[in-house]
């Protein structure tokens, strides 16, 4: 993978995550050390780095941490202990012990969920409903050979891949920048799901590749199926007579006579919510089925 821009914000200036990771020599990292967020915000002015590493003294105090989560126009990890630093607006957490391997994934994987945000698709409007887009949590990015230069862990898991086994080899599908295509795959689980896949044209490290987001969006397929199921529904609704209405009243006069306890109290204060939710929904589809009558009366 190219290399990417690390900016390490910590009190002696080389953190000791930032150093260990320096140490390696073959990470792909290009880390830059500072000693004080106000130096962090000055390197900012140059080059605006891929990521932001927060770590001690800074990562124990939250505004500081809120400050420079505000200011940084990058994803911000702390290395730190604690979940509860993810109120301040953090991208990532990294244990200041975590191993050498484990936090390079972890910043290579916070840089591209924060680039998929970036160029993640509208809400979309269908058949009057407002269908909100899954959580896009599959990450893929590739050369402009169309081959495999990183996938996250979601993104194999929801492609049906092994760990690894896409590296290196053309992505299976066809790739259509600036659009939404939509694939069936078969998931590891042996059960299918229908996958959203949008690619944009970014940059990794200085180098042009194309960055995508692969979202699960099975259920919202099954949804917009099942407007045309309800406009079919609709249709037969308004065959509906009063061997359907006739029922309904019943039901709708009972709960009121059961609500107005004219026989003594029916005990449990549960009966009367329950009861509420009965008279309220036998109302509404006495009302739908009322409506769907007159609309498909022809006089």
């Amino acid at each position: 993978m190219p290399s990417i821009h690390v900016l390490s914000i910590a009190g002696t200036g080389r953190g000791g995550l930032a150093a260990r990771l320096d140490e390696a020599g073959d990470h792909g990292l290009r880390i830059e050390a500072v000693s004080t967020p106000p130096a962090a915000y000055a390197a900012l002015q140059r080059a605006r780095p891929d990521a932001i590493l927060v770590e001690a003294p800074f990562t124990r105090d939250k505004a500081v941490l809120q400050r420079i989560v505000a200011w940084s126009g990058a994803p911000v990890i702390a290395v730190a202990s604690g979940s509860d630093l993810f109120e301040t607006g953090i991208e990532d957490l990294i244990s200041p012990r975590a191993r050498r391997e484990d936090a390079l994934r972890t910043i290579r994987t916070a840089i591209l969920r924060a680039q998929g945000r970036a160029h993640r698709p509208a809400p979309v409007e269908a058949s009057g409903l407002r269908l909100v887009q899954e959580e896009a949590e599959g990450l893929v990015i590739l050369d402009h050979d169309g081959r495999v230069r990183f996938l996250n862990p979601a993104a194999e898991d929801m492609l049906g891949v092994a760990t690894g086994s896409l590296t290196g080899q053309p992505f299976p599908f066809p790739v259509h920048l600036g659009e939404s295509t939509r694939h069936t795959v078969d998931a590891r689980d042996a059960s299918s799901r229908t996958l959203e896949l949008r690619f944009v044209e970014t940059e990794w490290g200085g180098v042009p590749a194309r960055l995508g987001s692969i979202a699960d969006v099975s259920v919202r397929a099954a949804l917009e199926g099942a407007t045309g199921e309800a406009a079919s529904m609709r249709a037969r609704l308004r065959d509906v007579d009063t061997a359907l209405r006739t029922p309904l009243t019943t039901v709708i006069g009972f709960c009121e006579l059961l609500l107005g306890e004219p026989f003594g109290p029916l005990g449990d204060p549960r009966y009367h919510a329950y009861l509420r939710d009965i008279h309220q929904g036998a109302l509404a589809l006495l009302a739908m089925a009322q409506a769907e009558k007159r609309d498909g009366d022809p006089r």
